[in-house]
C-alpha cells in the first residue's frame, strides 16, 4: 500500500507519460499530418491547415481533461503498467481517434476506456478492439446498446415476477375452488387483492419502459433503426434470439438480446470506478 507521498509521486509520473504521449503525436503530425505536403493549392492548404489545428486543439482539450479526471478520482492501477510501451500506444492511438471525433458523448467513452485499461486492463487486442468499435458505433447505436442493457433486462425480470405472480394467484384459487370467485373484490381475499395490486403496478411500470422505448425511437425512423440494429449485429454487439424478420422497429427489441461481447464492451466503455 503505497502512502500518501507514494501516491502524489505516481499520479505525477503518470500525467508526465500522458503529457509525453500528447506531445510525441502531435509532432510526428498523428493529429494532422503535413498539410502543405498535400498539396492542392493555397486554398486547400489553408483548409488542411485549419483541420490540424482544430484537430490538436481536440487532443489537447482531452488529455488535459483526462488528466484532471484522474486527479479528481485518485484511482489505483500499477504506474509501470502507465509507463510500458504498450499503454503508450494505446493511448496515442485513443488521442488520433479523439482528434477526429465530433461527439461529446464518444469522448467520454474515449476517456472511459482510457482510464479501464489503467485501472482493470483487458488484452490489447481486445482493448483495440473496443477502441475501434467506439469509433465507428454511433451514439444512436450506444443508445440502444443502453435501452437493451438496462431497461430490456428490468423489463425481463417484471414479466417474469408477474407470471411468478400469476402462479401464486392460480394456486389459490385452487385451494378455494369450493367457493365461486366473480372478481377480487367480491372474494375479499386480501392476499389475492395484494397480488393482484402487485401485477397492476408492475404493468404500469411495463408502461412506462415501453414509453421510453418510444421515445428512443421517435429521432430514428424504422428504416435508419433497423440498420443501426443490423450492424450492431455485424460487430457481433447483438444476438438475435427470435425470426427477426417478424419484429421491425419497436417489436425488433423482442428478437434481440445483447450478446456477451456486446455486455463486455458497453461496461468497459460506460464503467470507470467499480
Amino acid at each position: 500500500m503505497k502512502n500518501d507521498g507514494e501516491s502524489k509521486d505516481v499520479r505525477h509520473g503518470v500525467i508526465s507519460t500522458l503529457t509525453h504521449i500528447f506531445t510525441t503525436a502531435a509532432i510526428t503530425g498523428e493529429l494532422g499530418g503535413n498539410p502543405i505536403a498535400a498539396g492542392g493549392g493555397a486554398f486547400v492548404s489553408q483548409i488542411l491547415s485549419l483541420g490540424s489545428k482544430f484537430k490538436l486543439r481536440k487532443a489537447e482539450r482531452f488529455v488535459n481533461d483526462f488528466i484532471k479526471y484522474i486527479q479528481s478520482i485518485s484511482p489505483t492501477f500499477d504506474s509501470d503498467y502507465v509507463n510500458s510501451e504498450d499503454y503508450h500506444l494505446f493511448f496515442e492511438e485513443v488521442i488520433i481517434k479523439v482528434s477526429r471525433t465530433r461527439s461529446e458523448e464518444k469522448l467520454i467513452r474515449f476517456r472511459n476506456i482510457a482510464l479501464n485499461q489503467i485501472i482493470k486492463p483487458v488484452e490489447f487486442d481486445i482493448a483495440d478492439k473496443y477502441l475501434e468499435l467506439i469509433s465507428r458505433l454511433s451514439d444512436n447505436q450506444i443508445a440502444i446498446m443502453s435501452h437493451f442493457m438496462i431497461h430490456e433486462r428490468i423489463r425481463d425480470e417484471k414479466y417474469k415476477k408477474i407470471a411468478q405472480l400469476n402462479s401464486k394467484i392460480d394456486n389459490i384459487k385452487l385451494k378455494n375452488s369450493s367457493i365461486v370467485i366473480e372478481s377480487f373484490e367480491s372474494f375479499k381475499n386480501k392476499e389475492l387483492v395484494s397480488l393482484k395490486t402487485e401485477i397492476d403496478n408492475l404493468k404500469k411500470e411495463l408502461s412506462e419502459i415501453d414509453e421510453i422505448r418510444k421515445s428512443l425511437l421517435v429521432s430514428i425512423s424504422e428504416d435508419i433503426f433497423d440498420f443501426l440494429l443490423t450492424e450492431l449485429k455485424s460487430f457481433g454487439l447483438i444476438d438475435q434470439i427470435k425470426d427477426s424478420a417478424r419484429y421491425r422497429g419497436f417489436d425488433a427489441f423482442r428478437a434481440h438480446e445483447v450478446s456477451r461481447l456486446g455486455k463486455s464492451f458497453y461496461s468497459f466503455i460506460t464503467s470507470n470506478t467499480d
